[in-house]
Parts: structure tokens; sequence; C-alpha cells
């Protein structure tokens, strides 16, 4: 029988408005292929929800999978 795991990460975007002009603090989130659709955005609140929204997905994923992203 497969270990199926299933949970839910849920993220405060507040946690992530220090990001929004440290690019060392989003590098060490985003790809590079990521970090240029972010550039793009011209709105604050958009890049902290990019940001956001990526942490989550990668963290759910290492913590089903533990491989990094």
């Amino acid at each position: 029988m497969k270990n199926n795991k299933i949970g839910i990460d849920i993220t405060d975007n507040k946690r992530f408005l220090t990001y929004i002009n440290d690019e060392k603090k989003y590098s060490k989130i985003l790809s590079k292929d990521e970090i240029n659709v972010y550039k793009r955005f011209t709105s604050d609140k958009r890049k902290v929800e990019y940001i956001a929204s990526r942490f989550s997905c990668k963290e759910a994923l290492y913590k089903a999978t533990n491989i990094k992203f």
C-alpha cells in the first residue's frame, strides 16, 4: 500500500513584504526563470503574491517528496 501524503500549506503574504526589493531574499525562493517573470510585475501586491505562492508550492512539494525545488 502506498503512503499517500495529503496536506495544506497556508502562507501569510505579509511575511514576504520585505522580500519585494531584496534580491538576496527572493533569490532564495525563486528560480532564474521565476525571477524574470517576477521582475515584470509593477504592483508590489502582485510581487508579494507571486513570491508567497511559489514559496508555499515548493514547501508543500518538499514536505511531500523530501526533494528541494
